[in-house]
């Protein structure tokens, strides 16, 4: 058995300790009891993460972040999800052209689509507010989501479409009945991933927006003079929140699988001890 690398062991303790000590000091700094962000260490307190819930303003850009999170998200959703459907049944040059006139907006910097939109807007005469952010969103989100859907559908087996369609269902019955049951993982999947990215984009926010302010349009106005314990007090409750939906869908993939087995454990038992 080959000895241990002493400067592989090294490595990793460095890569971890590079990917998890901010955090811990983040973590850290919101629970201490001083004016300033850093040491020294003066105590623990809970006065920061409560003055989160006390700043209107922060609930406010929160709230507005969540608002286009999840208007964008259902947004790409429907239109990634039909144009999913539509690719997994197209064939030759137009699947091609198509797959490709919706990837491309995942090789352009969100700079580039911010100052586009910008310049469409100027040119109709059409103000920026709020539904240009969602618009934005939208433009940003739909490729990602168009293409994790696809990849779903396409791993599905079109024989069971073929036998309910034999047997009289309808084309959108089929769907609704027989494909989208197998494809809502990749369409969880891709919601949240929407979700995510609209939580925590700021370029293109930022050049879109009118007088609305998201959450990280906020957390940058704010750290443009000083950096407030308030601040750390945030992102450690965002980071919190991250985790507990790690853990619960962790758990829900345990228990699915779980409760799988027991089902393949009980008509086992059926075949094998038939009444």
């Amino acid at each position: 058995m080959p000895g241990r690398s002493p400067f592989l062991f090294a490595y990793s303790l460095a890569f971890v300790a590079f990917l998890y000590v901010p955090i811990a000091l983040l973590i850290l700094f919101s629970l201490n009891d001083s004016e300033t962000v850093g040491f020294p260490f003066r105590g623990f307190t809970f006065r920061w993460i409560e003055a989160v819930f006390d700043d209107p303003s922060l609930i406010d850009a929160f709230w507005t972040s969540i608002n286009v999170a999840l208007t964008a998200t259902a947004i790409s959703l429907v239109l990634g999800t039909a144009a999913a459907v539509q690719l997994s049944r197209s064939l030759g040059g137009w699947r091609n052209l198509s797959l490709a006139a919706i990837a491309t907006p995942l090789l352009l910097p969100p700079v580039v689509l911010g100052i586009a939109i910008i310049i469409a807007l100027n040119a109709v005469g059409i103000e920026r507010g709020l539904w240009t952010i969602i618009a934005g969103h939208t433009i940003l989100t739909l490729p990602i989501v168009t293409l994790l859907i696809l990849v779903r559908l396409e791993g599905l087996d079109r024989n069971q479409e073929l036998a309910a369609m034999d047997l009289g269902a309808r084309p959108w019955r089929t769907f609704v009945r027989i494909s989208l049951p197998q494809a809502l993982p990749g369409i969880v999947g891709a919601a949240m991933i929407a979700f995510a990215i609209s939580m925590d984009e700021f370029i293109l926010t930022f050049l879109v927006t009118g007088t609305d302010t998201t959450l990280p349009l906020y957390i940058f106005g704010s750290i443009r003079f000083t950096i407030s314990p308030v601040l750390s007090a945030l992102c450690s409750l965002m980071l919190a929140a991250s985790f507990l939906f790690m853990l619960l869908g962790a758990l829900i993939t345990f228990g699915r699988g779980r409760l799988e087995r027991l089902g393949t454990q009980t008509e086992l038992g059926k075949e094998l001890n038939p009444a």
